[in-house]
């Protein structure tokens, strides 16, 4: 719709837009995940936002859309949050500091097949994006 010559999608909880029938790019706001999304090849995909960064130094999780974690010293874990109904969602782990961070999956969900990833190497870097059910290393 177009008012004022801005587009306005439809909002759309995430169980309203999955009762529809669409066509590849469908542009809808999902108020479910307060995104904007695109039907692209059969699946929606959500519009990045911003990169936040954030320095830590104790086990964490993500917490923000295209977010990155910049690990700047010790051991631990960087947990990933569910990737069911985030598909396109990507976060960037970094290790910045001389200890081992390991990534981990939420609730048995892969990052490329495996629970985890350990980055052991300073300034190595990792990023994944969901694809609905699991996470990949992009």
């Amino acid at each position: 719709m177009l008012n004022y010559g801005n587009l306005i999608p439809p909002k759309l909880t995430t169980s309203e837009r999955d009762a529809i029938t669409w066509t590849e790019g469908s542009v809808i706001y999902n108020t479910t995940l307060t995104k904007f999304q695109v039907r692209e090849s059969a699946s929606w995909v959500s519009f990045a936002p911003s990169t936040t960064l954030r320095n830590v130094t104790a086990t964490d999780t993500f917490a923000a859309a295209s977010e990155t974690i910049n690990c700047t010293s010790g051991t631990f874990i960087v947990n990933l949050p569910t990737a069911i109904g985030i598909q396109g969602t990507v976060y960037t782990l970094v290790n910045s500091g001389t200890g081992i961070i390991t990534l981990k999956g939420a609730l048995g969900q892969t990052i490329n097949g495996s629970l985890t990833v350990d980055i052991k190497k300073q300034h190595v870097s990792r990023t994944v994006q969901s694809d609905g059910a699991n996470w990949l290393i992009i």
